[in-house]
């Protein structure tokens, strides 16, 4: 090991454990979440600092953090049950089992006045560096190589001076086969991009679906890897290489042709990358959504749909919420007096319907 390697090394050890001592007290939970529900262990105590909490989440003894969340009217509001998540604020949903929650119950930083890590703590996720880019663009190399069987060659892009041109037509991957087509461009992590980049990698692997490494889903991931790169995306890179090295033994027992690896990537990329970015892009659409004139059916539309890119439970009391926030005063005064308060989602929909003129 260089002197430069053992510097970082020491340096790395010093920080873990210096972190490790500061989330004593100070912790965001960390839970592997996905579109199914996952049980959520509330904590016990209030131990979040108040740049966390912000001004809207209250810690309540013997239940724990809580949020107000404000109706039409202001001197109304619903308290909802939250909790600090892999360093985010996430709605949960109680249920016979405890409290649960899924990767789109994640709140907007700031949202109804949550809080985040205040900028120079060590948890804030821009603090936490695991490797370079370069060091471990060697790494994967490295492991590709092993893979192949061919040491001193490589799948990833060739670097050259200057800047990269991309590979179109034949280029040889060093395994007795070569790759057709255009490749994808770099994905560094801008989520503006991301949906271009899937489409793109999608269109380069079925156009060399008869590559023996593109045939292989393991080897296949290692190939999508190599088109991801930089300082902001470097972490998730090295986190996805050590899920696939843990997946081939845990979901495949071993077996690499097992397609499940290559669809837990493209769900693990599309969760951080694409979908936050619809989820996002959805709700400020619906912050801002408000049914225009007499055009109800247009405005039901396109509640159902913001709803649906959201993943919210239809009939929840979120959906309802809003729903009722974008109708027209008089109407929803119309609403109240005939039918009540509206449970559902389909309940209101139908009062809306039946009472708008």
């Amino acid at each position: 090991m260089s002197t430069s390697d053992e510097a970082r090394t020491t340096e790395r050890s010093e920080w873990n454990r210096n972190t490790s001592q500061a989330s004593t007290n100070l912790a965001s939970l960390y839970l592997p979440l996905s579109t199914q529900p996952t049980l959520v262990p509330r904590r016990g105590s209030d131990d979040l600092p108040t740049e966390v909490k912000g001004s809207g989440v209250r810690w309540t003894e013997g239940l724990g953090y809580q949020i107000q969340v404000p109706l039409e009217d202001p001197s109304q509001y619903k308290v909802y049950d939250v909790e600090f998540i892999n360093d985010a604020w996430y709605l949960l949903t109680p249920t016979q089992e405890g409290f649960v929650t899924i990767a789109k119950g994640k709140l907007n930083p700031n949202q109804w006045g949550t809080g985040v890590w205040p900028e120079d703590h060590p948890s804030n996720p821009k603090n936490i560096v695991i490797s370079t880019a370069e060091s471990f663009g060697t790494y994967l190399e490295e492991g590709l190589q092993q893979m192949s069987g061919n040491p001193g060659t490589s799948t990833s892009p060739s670097k050259g001076k200057g800047k990269e041109e991309p590979r179109e037509e034949e280029t040889s991957n060093g395994n007795g086969g070569s790759f057709r087509g255009k490749a994808p461009e770099i994905f560094d992590g801008d989520r503006t991009k991301s949906k271009v980049f899937i489409s793109d990698m999608t269109i380069y692997m079925k156009v060399n679906r008869r590559n023996t490494d593109i045939k292989n889903p393991f080897t296949r991931i290692f190939i999508a890897l190599s088109f991801i790169k930089g300082p902001s995306i470097v972490n998730w890179v090295e986190a996805q290489f050590r899920r696939a090295k843990e997946n081939l033994i845990d979901i495949a027992g071993g077996d690499e042709m097992d397609e499940d690896l290559w669809k837990d990537f493209i769900e693990q990329f599309e969760q951080t990358y694409v979908s936050s970015t619809a989820k996002e892009d959805a709700y400020m659409q619906l912050e801002k959504l408000a049914m225009k004139g007499d055009h109800l059916d247009e405005y039901i539309a396109d509640f159902v749909a913001l709803v649906s890119e959201l993943d919210w439970d239809p009939d929840g009391e979120i959906a309802c919420h809003y729903f009722r926030a974008g109708l027209p005063t008089p109407l929803v005064r119309q609403i109240l007096q005939h039918e009540g308060n509206p449970r559902t989602l389909k309940k209101w929909k139908d009062a809306a319907r039946t009472h708008h003129t």
